[in-house]
């Protein structure tokens, strides 16, 4: 194993014996969200043909362009003790939440995270600023029972998975398009099945 994998980020889905072991499900944590307007991805990039879908279920938000039909920041993922996490905790969310300002979201730039579980894909994202009140409610939020799934919070927009092949010409064009730009917040989203 090289220097820069074993630096690499790590992630539930890089220990999933882990969690079996203890009778949880990957895939299957509860996730708060802020949603912001839908983005026409498929516009933008001019094509449809380079999406990427995963029939396993433990990857079952990986279907094409997602931010079309829900665009959303993850807050904090991994609530537990389930799906229903954020519903179940709704009142402990709203209080957590109560005073920030989470109307809006600056796109800082687009990038990639590589595919989970050895499928052949990228997960495109627009990177946030993540400074102020966004930040701010991640830290909030882990005041709630929950397993850390990343080594490290990034505030970001899952835009797309897009096959490996595609990556860098999907992260280039919708870079161009979107960084810089401001997502107008439509509300928080309390989880149960993840959406992207």
């Amino acid at each position: 194993m090289g220097v820069a994998e074993r630096n690499r980020p790590k992630s539930i889905y890089d220990y999933p014996q882990v969690y079996e072991r203890q009778g949880m499900k990957l895939g299957h944590f509860g996730c708060i969200m802020l949603d912001v307007e839908p983005i026409d991805v498929t516009g933008i990039l001019g094509t449809d043909r380079w999406y990427y879908s995963s029939g396993r279920d433990e990857l079952r938000y990986v279907r094409g362009p997602v931010a079309e039909k829900v665009a959303h920041c993850t807050l904090l993922y991994g609530l537990t003790p389930g799906d229903n996490a954020g519903h179940e905790q709704r009142e402990s969310v709203d209080e957590l939440l109560d005073g920030l300002d989470l109307t809006s979201v600056s796109v800082s730039h687009v990038s990639y995270f590589p595919g989970q579980m050895g499928e052949p894909y990228s997960c495109v994202i627009a990177h946030l600023d993540a400074g102020g009140d966004l930040l701010e409610a991640n830290r909030r939020l882990r005041f709630l029972p929950h397993i850390d799934s990343f080594v490290d919070y990034r505030a970001h927009v899952t835009l797309a998975y897009v096959r490996q092949e595609h990556t860098d010409r999907a992260v280039n064009v919708l870079n161009d398009a979107l960084a810089g730009e401001e997502l107008t917040a439509v509300g928080i989203n309390y989880g149960g099945e993840l959406k992207g």
